[in-house]
């Protein structure tokens, strides 16, 4: 049996945004993804929307303050997922 290394947990981190509402993260060190869960709205003035296939997903690069704005009835929730932290070797 070939020895697998340890699973790794991929952090993620929810932002419900109420309905027409703003909100404002601060700059990271580190680039993410984000996924559109629910709802629509703009992010950095670029349209979002859960029902449209194109504007799902995007990328947020290393320093970059983001501001979302939801705009549709249902609430804006995006996931963002971070780079997978190195692990300790044992």
């Amino acid at each position: 049996m070939v020895p697998y290394p340890r699973p790794c947990v991929v952090q993620y981190t929810p932002y419900p945004i109420p309905c027409v509402a703003q909100y404002t993260r601060a700059p990271d060190e580190r680039p993410y993804a984000a996924l559109v869960w629910s709802g629509s709205g703009t992010v950095n003035g670029r349209i979002v929307d859960v029902a449209v296939l194109a504007q799902r997903e995007f990328l947020v690069t290393p320093q970059s303050a983001v501001t979302f704005v939801a705009t549709s009835a249902t609430p804006l929730l995006i996931y963002s997922v971070f780079p997978i932290l190195e692990m300790p070797t044992c």
